[in-house]
């Protein structure tokens, strides 16, 4: 009979090479949108010209006749393209989730992770996710305001099942017109 923990051992440190190389892509996509938007920076100005006619122009040069009105939609574009890299970034970051919380039920159904696999995957994550993957929790307390939840999870640490405790903090977003508050994400893991 082949030894369980030595044939997934095996599985974990591939789960961890896989994690090592999607920061690694998620790094390199980043550092191409930066440089792929830095021409984008740049200010153009665009005239919109009057013509004897009467006719508007548009054109990259001050008018030489007629009315002027200097156009500029440097910042509308800007703007366009900071919400096309949030969305990208939104798309990715639910991607990931799908795939840690694929993780996490397999964990569950096939008993194969270690302690630590389950820290990796839950820290920083939404309190939606904890819950649809790891179900209602065991028991909760309330310790200085804080509310904490206990899970029982099974684990190959020498044991045959961990107690999860895990708490939350409430997320921030930067906003330009301040501080938001996010959704609650995991904070702490501690495996008992």
């Amino acid at each position: 009979m082949v030894d369980r923990v030595g044939v997934f051992g095996g599985a974990q440190r591939v789960v961890e090479m896989r994690e090592m190389w999607k920061q690694a892509m998620k790094q390199a996509v980043l550092v191409a949108l930066l440089l792929w938007l830095c021409p984008f920076a740049a200010k153009a100005d665009v005239y919109s010209c009057t013509g004897a006619d009467g006719k508007t122009v548009y054109q990259q040069s001050p008018c030489t006749t007629g009315a002027q009105k200097t156009v500029d939609d440097s910042n509308s574009r800007f703007e366009a393209r900071q919400r096309q890299i949030l969305d990208a970034q939104k798309r990715e970051e639910e991607g990931d989730l799908k795939l840690d919380a694929e993780k996490v039920r397999g964990c569950l159904k096939l008993e194969w992770c270690k302690s630590g696999t389950y820290i990796s995957l839950l820290r920083g994550k939404p309190r939606s996710f904890v819950n649809d993957t790891l179900g209602a929790p065991a028991s909760v307390q309330n310790i200085g305001g804080r509310e904490i939840e206990y899970f029982n999870v099974p684990t190959t640490d020498g044991r045959k099942r961990a107690r999860l405790q895990i708490s939350y903090v409430r997320s921030t977003i930067p906003d330009p017109a301040g501080v938001v508050f996010g959704p609650l994400v995991v904070e702490t893991v501690n495996v008992y």
